[in-house]
Order: structure tokens, then C-alpha cells, then sequence
């Protein structure tokens, strides 16, 4: 089986690659973002991931490169990740009660047959009604400067979220189904050894 090199500083991801046995290891690109976020948010996260594994000078023969790019959509607007403690508590304090959009998009290059493969994850995911001194616990409690709408799903989120519907490892920054197809493309079967 090929080598993936997963191209992200995400713990997120590591820890869900692992969590399925897959053989990788880390690589780091030089993109600065710099996507129009006019775009659809599918073709937001797409054109992202791509152009994280274009910008990145590693990969020899025999590897797949994976890249992704996760945002939340709210209001017809792309929310990344929080500038600051101030911005990560509008963006919940907005969402709460309602339903937002967690889009991923991956992109996988086969560097031995120079292909690339795209494909993207959308999620809905409703929050409770939260008050202001709940949001600020909830923001104390984790990083949230380092991730897409300001929260996790996984650990505390799992207060702040009364529905999910579709992909929940999404929600986390790596589609594992989306994954599992885009590789089946480059001659990749995960569930088989």
C-alpha cells in the first residue's frame, strides 16, 4: 500500500488517521491562503486543499499527499478560524440555537502517477441555546484560535451540540468515508490489507 504523507499541522487529523491504522507521516506546505470567499463553500474547500498540495515541494515515489481544508458556513458567509477571543465568542454566540455548515474539502495527489483526486464533506450541526457566561467557559476550555467556527465537536462540544446530520469525523477536519472513497480512485482499498 502507498505511503500518505498527510500535509496539515491538525492534530485532529493525525489522531483520526491513526485511529484507523493508516500508515503516514507529516509533511508541511508553504501555502498562505489566499482563496476568494465569494466562492460556494464547497468550491471554497476544494480549491484550498488543492492548493495546499500544489504548494507543497514534498513527496517521492510510492506516497499519496493529503491535504484538506476545513470551514464553517453561517448566514451565507465563510467563518474560518477566530482571529482572537472576542471573534471566537461572536462566532458562537451567533450560532447557538441554530444550524451551521461544517464543509471539508480533501485533495490527494499520487505523486508516483501524478494525479490528483478532489472531493469535499458537508455536515450540518445544530448548537443549544447558550448563554453568554456558557460561551465563555466553553471558549476557556479549549483552543479555540486553532479551529474552523471556534469549537470541537469532540470533548466539552459535545455540550454545545444537540444535532448532527451527516459525516461527524467532518465535523473533526477529515471526512473518513470521503477519505476512504478518494482513495479507492487512486487504487487505494483501506479496508483492505
Amino acid at each position: 500500500m502507498s505511503k500518505i504523507v498527510l500535509i496539515s499541522n491538525s492534530p485532529r487529523r493525525k489522531e483520526l488517521l491513526e485511529t484507523i491504522g493508516v500508515s503516514f507521516r507529516v509533511g508541511q506546505n508553504s501555502y498562505e491562503e489566499n482563496i476568494d470567499i465569494n466562492l460556494p463553500p464547497e468550491e471554497f474547500v476544494i480549491q484550498s486543499a488543492l492548493e495546499k498540495i500544489k504548494h507543497s515541494s514534498i513527496g517521492k515515489e510510492g506516497e499519496i499527499l493529503l491535504t484538506a481544508d476545513t470551514i464553517v458556513y453561517f448566514n451565507e458567509r465563510i467563518i474560518g478560524k477566530p482571529q482572537n477571543m472576542e471573534e471566537a465568542f461572536s462566532f458562537i454566540k451567533d450560532m447557538a440555537g441554530n444550524y451551521h455548515e461544517v464543509y471539508t474539502g480533501l485533495a490527494l495527489k499520487d505523486v508516483s502517477k501524478q494525479k490528483y483526486v478532489t472531493g469535499f464533506s458537508k455536515t450540518r450541526v445544530h448548537f443549544v441555546e447558550l448563554s453568554d457566561a456558557e460561551i465563555k467557559s466553553y471558549l476557556s476550555a479549549i483552543s479555540p484560535l486553532d479551529k474552523a467556527g471556534a469549537y470541537a465537536i469532540q470533548g466539552k462540544g459535545g455540550l454545545i451540540v444537540s444535532k448532527v446530520e451527516g459525516c461527524f469525523y467532518n465535523v473533526m477536519g477529515l471526512p473518513l468515508e470521503k477519505l476512504g472513497s478518494l482513495l479507492k480512485e487512486l487504487g487505494v482499498n483501506l479496508l483492505v490489507k
